[in-house]
């Protein structure tokens, strides 16, 4: 029996090879990354083109091969690529994800297209020492899926689980405000990775003066996840608008070229503080020299768990990297997993789901905004039951949504709600008005004072604070239409 490469080893991550600056070559040295060292995080920053993406992609697909949890947050629809893996390596698996207008640009026809990028896949992973069976052994290890808030082209997420008001300790403990932070602090001790929260442009959600709703949860895994294993991996572009303070317990900086020489000063700093808080020395001027001669796929490795930082050439990915999916990809690519769903949930679907004083039917985890059980309500909030007005076409199923429908002003709190969606309504809505010499006194009568006969063939005024009068609300359960691709239409 031969030998497994030692990438292969559990924990240690295979994320390219050495580099060697002065010839500006790749060595045979594979460069390998203990995973154990994420549990202190790492930040990784590279301007467009830097190959920021592959780099992350292939730490995602180490973390999978050795079973680490992962939860990605991707903002530009790249990462979705990890389910694209073809354990064939033949056109035919590619076929279907190649960007056509790509190959015919070059003047390729899309077979043709397909077979050059099988054939390139195939020589790229071979030298870099890996087989299809690596390939096959990614898509076999984890159990990948793409989430799609307010859309159902992925799978969808429940965010709201009841209209009561949460218990004062959790209100007062900003710090608890996030369910992957909870779920954290539910795990038992461990110095080994056992979970990974990676987040593709971390730009706007970690400044350095502003505080967003994400900073402070984050900050706080920042310094707390470690005692569970969880690691958190932020990638940006932008490393001017990282706040380099909250960043400083960071072990792991991934650089890669960087396009300004305010973005090598913001990431200088940030080296340094890193360096500082771990009691690490730094030397800024080697540093620098680094820094100006990485090129593509090229980045530095600064690990405080290391005697020194790493220059290293990124490996092939096993993941076909397309480039950001479709919603109709995404549809695709979760097909299979949305009806299997469904079928599990079927029986559950009430033939009189949707008629007014039926309880609400379980529904598909399949259907973005549906519920697979009825939320607990809070006292004097009403439940009311829309009734389609239309029935669900040949082979669709019909389904409840909840939904809000007006507001309860039972409650001291709800009065200010009103106000301040009233003002909201006020300042930043328009209505347009259609001037129609015929009905001009009716218009009139509608709009009070207003000078019809001033206004352009179409003109657009405020509505008046006068007119928006919200008197009460409750939940309202929708009808909506659903077909085995999950899309899904109203019936109200």
């Amino acid at each position: 029996m031969s030998e497994l490469p030692p990438y292969e080893k559990l924990g240690a991550f295979y994320l390219g090879r050495r580099w060697e600056p002065e010839s500006e070559e790749v060595t045979d040295e594979a460069y390998l990354y203990d995973s154990k060292d994420l549990t202190t995080h790492a930040v990784c920053v590279g301007m467009t083109g830097s190959r920021k993406t592959g780099l992350c992609v292939s730490r995602l697909e180490e973390a999978a091969l050795d079973g680490v949890l992962a939860l990605v947050i991707d903002r530009k629809g790249d990462l979705g690529n990890l389910l694209l893996t073809f354990p064939g390596l033949s056109a035919r698996e590619f076929r279907p994800w190649i960007d056509e207008s790509e190959g015919l640009g070059r003047g390729v026809e899309p077979g043709a297209y397909a077979r050059q990028t099988a054939k390139l896949w195939r020589e790229g992973l071979v030298s870099w020492g890996q087989v299809a069976d690596r390939v096959a052994r990614l898509r076999q290890s984890a159990d990948f899926a793409i989430y799609t808030p307010g859309s159902t082209a992925g799978l969808p997420l429940t965010v709201l689980r009841s209209f009561s008001v949460p218990p004062s300790a959790v209100i007062a403990d900003r710090e608890a405000l996030n369910e992957l932070l909870a779920w954290t602090r539910a795990q038992p001790g461990t110095s080994s990775l056992r979970a990974l929260l990676y987040m593709d442009e971390i730009f706007g959600f970690f400044p350095p003066t502003a505080e967003p709703p994400a900073k402070r949860p984050m900050l706080t895994l920042l310094k707390q996840a470690r005692a569970y294993g969880v690691g958190v991996v932020l990638a940006t572009q932008n490393p001017v608008d990282l706040d380099f303070k909250g960043l400083a317990n960071t072990g792991t900086w991934f650089i890669g070229r960087l396009q300004t020489e305010r973005d090598k000063a913001r990431v200088l700093e940030g080296l340094e503080g890193a360096s500082a808080a771990s009691g690490a020395s730094f030397d800024r001027g080697r540093m620098e020299q680094a820094l100006a001669g990485l090129g593509g796929r090229v980045f530095l490795a600064h690990n405080v768990h290391e005697d020194a930082p790493t220059l290293f050439h990124t490996r092939w990915v096993m993941s076909y990297l397309r480039g950001p999916l479709t919603r109709t990809q995404i549809a695709e690519l979760m097909a299979e997993r949305k009806g299997s769903q469904a079928d599990t949930s079927r029986a559950a679907v009430s033939p009189a789901a949707g008629l007014p004083g039926s309880a609400p039917a379980a529904a598909s985890a399949g259907d973005a905004g549906s519920a697979t059980e009825r939320p607990v309500l809070g006292p004097g909030i009403q439940e009311l039951f829309l009734a389609p007005r239309q029935a669900a076409g040949d082979h669709q199923r019909r389904v409840l949504r909840p939904a809000l429908a007006g507001a309860a002003l039972r409650e001291r709190s709800y009065a200010g709600w009103r106000r301040r969606l009233t003002d909201h309504l006020y300042q930043s809505e328009r209505m347009t008005l259609w001037k129609c010499p015929t009905l001009a006194d009716d218009v009139e009568r509608l709009e009070g004072s207003l000078d019809v006969a001033a206004l352009p063939d179409a003109a657009e005024v405020a509505p008046r604070k006068s007119d928006m009068d919200v008197t009460s609300f409750g939940l309202a359960w929708t009808p909506w239409s659903v077909d085995a691709m999950g899309i899904a239409e109203p019936l109200f």
